[in-house]
C-alpha cells in the first residue's frame, strides 16, 4: 500500500516538474505575495514570517530533486546559527529543517523502492550494528524517566542517520563526489574562521575572549575546534585530489589557517585529537591501528575500575578555592595538570554523579537526554566547582559515559561493538582498497571518525548538527568502500 502511495506521489511530482507555467504570472503573484508578508512581518513585529516565501519555494526545488537539501545542508553548515523561538523552543537554522526535509525525502526515495534497501550496500554489518544502536534507543526512551524528552532524541537520532548514513550511501558514486560535497563545506568554513581569526586578533588572541569571538556561528569554542579539527582530514583529501598546483598550495594554505583557529580556540580535546590523529594516520597505514585500539580499550577499563574500587575517586577531589577559570592557556594546561581548572573538575563533578546513576539504573538507564534533568540529585559536594549550577544546562562531556547513564550497560555495550566495528573497517577497507583516490578518501573519512571519537570522550557533541552528520557520512563512506571491496572480491572469485 505504501508503495503505492509513493509511485503516486512520484509521479505528480513528475507532471509539477512538467507543468508549462507562465514565468511572468509567477513572478507576479510571488511579489504580491512576498508584499503582503513583508506587511504582515512589520505589523506583528515577527521577522521570521519573511522566510515563509524562502520555504515555499525551497519546497517546490526539494520536491523536484531530494539531492537538494543534501547539498544545501553541506554548504550552509558552517553559518547556522542557534535560534530560540519566543515559547522557548530551540533549533538550529537552517540544518535542522534542512535535515528534516531530507529524512521525509530519503523514506519516500528508499519505501518507494523496495530493492533499494535490499542491496548488500545498505545491509551489512556497521548497518546491522547501527539499526541495534537505534533500536535499544528506542527501548530506553519507552522506559525512560522522561518520555518526551527522550522521544526527541531518538526523533533526532533518526534524523541524523537516515540522510547522512543511508542517503550517502545511495548517493556517493565516488571520489569526485566526495569532493564535490566537501568543496560546498570548505568555501564557507574557510570564510568563518578568517572571520573568527580576524575578530580574535581585535582580542589579542585571549583566551578569555574565544567564546565571544566565535559566535553566533558557533555555540562555543569548544564546537567551533570540533568542526575544524574533524574537517582537516577532508582538506587533506581534497588537497590530495586536486591536480592544479595553484589550488594544491591553496588547500595547504587553508589547512594551516584551520589549524591555526584550531590552536586558537584553546580547546585542549581538540588540539590532543589532531596530534594523535596524525599518529593514527601512520597506524593505519603500517596496518597497526586496531591492535592498537584493542590495546586502548583494556588500560581504559582498569583506570576505571581503579577510580571506582574502594571509592578512590575521593582521592582525586579538587580544592575548592584553588579550582579556578583560568584565562590564559598556558596557566589552564598547568591547572589541567595539577588538577586545578575549573572544566576539568566540573567534568569530574558530573562524572562522579554518572557513576551514582548507573549505580541506581545500570540496565536500561534514566533515558536518552534525562541527563541534565536528573543529575544534580546525585553530585558529591567535594568535587563542587564554581560553576557546578551549570547555567548552560550542558551534558555530561563524555559521550560514552552519557551513553551509559541514559541508555544503561546494554546501550554503552552496543555502542562500543558499533564503534569498533567501525575503527576495525576503517583498517581493513584501507588495507584492501587498490584504487589511489578511494585510498585517500578512505583514510580521510577514519581520521573524521577517530577525530570524533577522540574529542568525545571529554565532550558530547554527537547529536550536534555541525559534526554528528559527518560521524555518520564519514561511516557511510568506510560502509561503502567495504561494499566495494567485497563486490571486487566476489568478481575475482568468479573468475578463478
Amino acid at each position: 500500500m505504501f508503495t503505492s502511495v509513493c509511485d503516486n506521489f512520484k509521479s505528480n511530482i513528475l507532471k509539477i516538474k512538467d507543468l508549462a507555467i507562465d514565468k511572468y504570472q509567477v513572478f507576479t503573484v510571488s511579489g504580491i505575495f512576498v508584499l503582503l508578508l513583508s506587511f504582515l512581518a512589520i505589523y506583528l513585529e515577527q521577522v521570521l514570517i519573511l522566510t515563509i516565501p524562502l520555504v515555499l519555494i525551497l519546497g517546490i526545488l526539494f520536491i523536484t530533486d531530494y539531492r537538494l537539501p543534501y547539498y544545501l545542508y553541506f554548504l550552509v553548515m558552517p553559518f547556522s546559527i542557534e535560534y530560540y523561538f519566543p515559547s522557548g523552543f530551540g533549533t538550529d537554522l537552517p540544518t535542522e529543517p534542512l535535515m528534516l526535509l531530507m529524512t521525509a525525502s530519503s523514506l519516500v526515495l528508499f519505501l518507494s523502492d523496495g530493492s533499494k534497501i535490499t542491496n548488500f550496500k545498505y545491509l551489512q554489518p556497521i548497518t546491522y550494528a547501527l539499526l541495534c544502536h537505534v533500536c535499544w534507543i528506542a527501548i530506553a526512551a519507552f522506559t525512560s524517566e522522561s518520555p518526551f524528552i527522550s522521544l526527541k532524541i531518538l526523533l533526532a537520532k533518526i534524523w541524523y542517520i537516515i540522510p547522512f548514513y543511508f542517503l550517502s550511501l545511495h548517493l556517493v558514486k565516488d571520489p569526485a563526489f566526495v569532493k564535490k560535497i566537501m568543496a560546498f563545506t570548505f568555501w564557507p568554513l574557510l570564510i568563518a574562521t578568517v572571520y573568527i581569526i580576524v575578530r580574535h586578533t581585535s582580542y589579542g588572541f585571549s583566551f578569555e575572549s574565544v567564546n565571544h569571538v566565535v559566535r553566533p556561528f558557533f555555540r562555543n569554542h569548544v564546537s567551533y575546534a570540533s568542526v575544524l579539527v574533524l574537517f582537516v582530514p577532508f582538506v587533506w583529501f581534497l588537497y590530495k585530489l586536486e591536480e592544479r598546483n595553484s589550488m594544491k598550495y591553496f588547500y595547504l594554505l587553508s589547512m594551516a589557517v584551520m589549524v591555526m583557529g584550531i590552536y586558537f580556540s584553546y580547546t585542549r580535546a581538540a588540539i590532543l585529537s589532531l596530534i594523535l590523529a596524525f599518529g593514527c594516520y601512520y597506524l593505519i597505514k603500517w596496518k597497526l591501528f586496531f591492535k592498537s585500539v584493542l590495546l586502548g580499550v583494556p588500560i581504559l577499563i582498569f583506570l576505571v575500575y581503579f577510580l571506582v574500587k574502594d571509592n578512590n575517586y575521593v582521592r582525586f577531589a579538587p580544592n575548592f578555592e584553588r579550582t579556578v577559570t583560568h584565562n590564559d592557556f598556558g596557566n589552564l594546561l598547568d591547572a589541567t595538570y595539577k588538577l586545578e581548572d575549573i572544566s576539568t573538575m566540573e567534568r569530574v563533578y558530573r562524572w562522579v554523579a554518572g557513576a551514582h546513576m548507573v549505580a541506581e539504573k545500570p540496565y536500561l538507564g534514566f533515558g536518552p537526554g534525562t541527563f541534565y534533568t536528573y543529575y544534580q540529585n546525585y553530585t558529591v559536594t567535594m568535587f563542587e566547582t564554581y560553576v557546578s549550577d551549570n547555567p548552560e544546562k550542558s551534558g555530561m562531556h563524555n559521550n560514552f559515559l552519557m551513553i551509559l547513564v541514559e541508555q544503561g550497560f546494554p546501550g554503552l555495550i552496543i555502542f562500543l561493538i558499533f564503534c569498533l566495528m567501525v575503527l576495525y573497517q576503517i583498517q581493513e577497507q584501507y588495507s584492501k582498497t587498490k584504487d589511489k583516490n578511494e585510498k585517500i578518501l578512505v583514510m580521510a573519512s577514519g581520521l573524521c571518525i577517530i577525530i570524533i571519537l577522540l574529542t568525545n570522550l571529554i565532550n558530547d557533541t554527537l547529536e550536534v548538527d555541525k559534526i554528528g552528520p559527518f560521524f555518520f557520512f564519514s561511516i557511510a563512506i568506510i560502509a561503502r568502500s567495504h561494499w566495494l571491496n567485497r563486490n571486487i572480491e566476489s568478481e575475482s572469485m568468479e573468475v578463478k
